[in-house]
């Protein structure tokens, strides 16, 4: 579940001194499980879950030069149904696997509306109307993971898992280009950061746990794989681009990202009070080709084929 948030409107202006922010939350959860077991060898487990949540936010700040309010209001509501199941076999005394599965179904709707008419210029006095969608998302994932016991300090594993994070909103740029009548960066941002897809992954892991030395040395290693769609990233944008304000972090995604690496970790008991530990990890990711306010490079420096990118360096011109 992602319900909506930011940081709301921050003007860079000296003269706009009172701020108020208020806000709420009303979440209700419930999830039920049954665990049991068929005879020796098999244990299950079946379970549904709900979730309903509601968040409203209003922001206004007084711009003292002509004292005049601005306000940013708006509420988001989410609810999702989730029915999951995992079956775990123990085909040997030494070896087992697991199958799980999950499926979630959720709908997440948005209603904003915005009064600028204070950062406006002349004496225009727009009260922006409200901006109303909704979406639906369902998704199923799964789950397999096999380990080998060899003997009662080593075990071997192997794991294969799909994961799913909802999509959702960023309200704080909804009918900005009403406002900022003809400009193409403000056109842009609202056409492409007010809904972001949900985003789906797939990891594969295969390691290793032991202890050695009469169980004083422990050691485990993994090396694993992950592939992302519609990667989820937390984006500030530029106040430059937008007549000199903020409008917070806004949630962008990428079309495909890859990491994979190596974990290691080691502990070692070298007496009853000493303790020498060693946890590290070598990943490699792609580039993200995310949004980053207009910079058409990505990390690397290189063009990101007309995808927006991420970058720390904020774009010009």
């Amino acid at each position: 579940m992602r319900p909506w948030y930011y940081k709301v409107i921050n003007i860079r202006n000296a003269l706009a001194v009172p701020r108020t922010l208020t806000s709420g939350d009303n979440l209700y959860t419930q999830e039920l499980r049954w665990h049991s077991s068929i005879g020796d060898s098999i244990n299950y487990l079946v379970g549904a879950y709900y979730s309903h949540q509601d968040i409203s936010i209003t922001y206004q700040q007084l711009e003292t030069a002509t004292e005049q309010l601005i306000t940013v209001f708006g509420t988001s509501e989410n609810e999702s149904y989730a029915f999951f199941t995992n079956f775990e076999y123990e085909l040997t005394d030494q070896w087992s696997f697991s199958l799980g599965g999950r499926y979630n179904e959720e709908e997440e709707s948005m209603d904003s509306n915005l009064d600028l008419s204070a950062i406006l210029p002349g004496d225009s006095d727009i009260n922006i109307g409200q901006v109303q969608d909704a979406v639906n998302d369902n998704n199923t994932s799964f789950s397999f993971k096999t380990r080998y016991q060899y003997d009662d300090d080593l075990l071997f594993y192997f794991a294969w898992d799909t994961a799913y994070k909802s999509g959702g909103y960023n309200p704080q740029v909804a009918n900005l280009s009403s406002v900022f009548v003809g400009s193409d960066n403000v056109a842009t941002l609202e056409k492409d950061f007010l809904q972001y897809p949900p985003e789906e992954s797939e990891a594969f892991e295969i390691g290793m746990k032991s202890v050695w030395m009469d169980q004083r040395l422990l050691m485990n290693m993994a090396v694993f794989y992950q592939d992302f769609d519609n990667f989820q990233n937390f984006q500030a944008t530029d106040p430059d681009r937008i007549g000199g304000f903020s409008l917070g972090i806004l949630i962008n995604s990428a079309d495909t990202v890859n990491t994979q690496g190596v974990e290691l970790e080691v502990s070692w008991l070298l007496s009853d009070q000493w303790t020498l530990s060693f946890a590290g990890s070598y990943a490699y990711t792609d580039d993200l080709c995310v949004s980053c306010w207009l910079k058409m490079t990505n990390t690397s420096g290189s063009p990101c084929n007309g995808h927006w990118c991420l970058s720390t360096t904020p774009a010009t011109g």
